[in-house]
């Protein structure tokens, strides 16, 4: 150790302000801390940001038809709303979800083994919306004339709060990102303010011998 000291010199040497003790510890922890949140606060971020985009493509352009009808009439009150919708401008494609395509929607809520046989639930029919979609009045209060037990559900009404929260938590995540960064900058200032205070006699004393500020 003492040999390779001699050979290639002392970096340490020509330093004021010592790099070990208390503060340098508790400033490389402190900058450890904040790096680790500050990583913390972009991968929420990201997160966010992706969990918006994937949100938007899903429920973009997608609409559902919930059917009711008193027992006997549902199957010509589904043949009714798939014409009209058929022949509604900015409607795509519509379709009639089966049994098994119900059970896989309620399943979060009611769990798996749910007996949908057993219970009197609306018909669905999940339409796929083409360019700007349809005028929702229009299609709104032609299906209350012909079809009374159809509803019509736009999707853009559960997406735009969802986008919202996801875009929310992706602005907090920032502003806790420079937060963050300004808490370690104030940080490290301190703490070299500090180290300078601590040695200010060594300091003066190399003043009066002729030493200048530099690096």
């Amino acid at each position: 150790m003492r040999a390779a000291t001699i050979l290639l010199g002392d970096a340490t040497s020509n330093r004021v302000v010592p790099t070990a003790g208390v503060t340098a510890i508790l400033t490389i922890a402190s900058a450890a801390a904040m790096a680790f949140l500050a990583v913390f606060a972009i991968a929420l971020a990201s997160a966010a940001g992706d969990l918006a985009a994937r949100w938007e493509a899903e429920f973009q352009g997608t609409a559902t038809v919930r059917v009711s009808a008193p027992e006997g009439g549902l199957d010509d009150a589904v043949d009714m709303t798939l014409l009209v919708l058929q022949e509604t401008p900015g409607v795509a494609s519509a379709r009639r979800m089966d049994l098994l395509q119900q059970q896989e929607l309620l399943a979060p809520w009611f769990g798996p083994e749910l007996p949908l046989d057993a219970l009197r639930l609306p018909a669905m029919i999940d339409v796929v919306e083409d360019g700007q979609g349809p005028d929702l009045d229009g299609l709104t209060n032609r299906l209350a004339g012909e079809v009374p037990g159809a509803v019509y559900d736009s999707h853009d009404r559960w997406r735009a709060p969802l986008i919202d929260a996801a875009e929310r938590l992706r602005r907090l995540a920032v502003v806790a990102l420079i937060l963050i960064l300004g808490v370690a900058g104030t940080t490290v200032g301190l703490a070299a303010s500090a180290s300078m205070s601590a040695n200010a006699q060594v300091i003066d004393v190399l003043r009066l011998v002729g030493a200048r500020h530099g690096w």
